[in-house]
């Protein structure tokens, strides 16, 4: 049984619900096509974060680094809590960006940083 099947047969028993992974934590991801170069949507996406996103402050440095593929933004937020924006050129002028936040606490948690998220992509 392959990773995908053992996830729908543990949801379909109650074992686990969408967006739970095996060690209970929630992932959520939010994405849009926005106008502009990868590197510098990162580089925007940057200077909007700031110490804090969604009111929870970073724990140390963000980390950025880029593939031929990909630019990222990435931290580590107190509590525990992951995130990563993720920007590929989807054509000459248009960037798919991809705003994903990992090891939430809950379902409540994942729907509030899934608003979160839609919201804040709005101002890229």
């Amino acid at each position: 049984m392959g990773p995908g099947r053992v996830v729908a047969y543990e949801q379909e028993i109650g074992r686990r619900v969408p967006g739970q992974r095996a060690d209970g934590t929630f992932d959520v991801a939010v994405s849009r096509t926005i106008p502009g170069d990868r590197s510098a949507l990162i580089e925007k996406f940057a200077s909007l974060v700031g110490d804090t996103l969604n009111e929870v402050a970073l724990d140390g440095d963000p980390r950025t680094s880029e593939t031929a593929k990909r630019s990222f933004w990435r931290a580590n937020l107190e509590g525990g809590t992951k995130v990563e924006a993720a920007a590929e050129t989807k054509s000459e002028d248009k960037t798919l960006f991809v705003l994903t936040t990992s090891k939430l606490p809950s379902p409540e948690a994942l729907e509030e940083w899934r608003a979160f998220g839609k919201d804040f992509l709005k101002q890229l």
